[in-house]
């Protein structure tokens, strides 16, 4: 069975393994997956109760800061 007009020396699809398959990629990939979750599992995280002192001191956004005076169009001078 020929699937190619290519000659084998630029493309052979008879080289490829089974490894190279989307099935068996998907059972090694969840394999994988499955060992880096129990991992995951294995570890606990602790979380301190207590406040970081840098939330108390937060950059102020642009919405935090006072407003802008606007001078109203009679008092600019303009002509027009």
């Amino acid at each position: 069975m020929k699937s190619t007009n290519y000659p084998p020396s630029i493309y052979d699809p008879l080289k490829w393994s089974k490894e190279s398959y989307y099935e068996e990629l998907a059972k090694v990939q969840k394999i994988e997956m499955d060992k880096r979750e129990k991992e995951r599992k294995g570890k606990v995280e602790f979380v301190s109760g207590t406040k970081k002192q840098e939330d108390d001191k937060k950059r102020k956004s642009k919405w935090d800061q006072p407003g802008v005076v606007v001078c109203p169009p009679q008092q600019l001078n303009l002509q027009g």
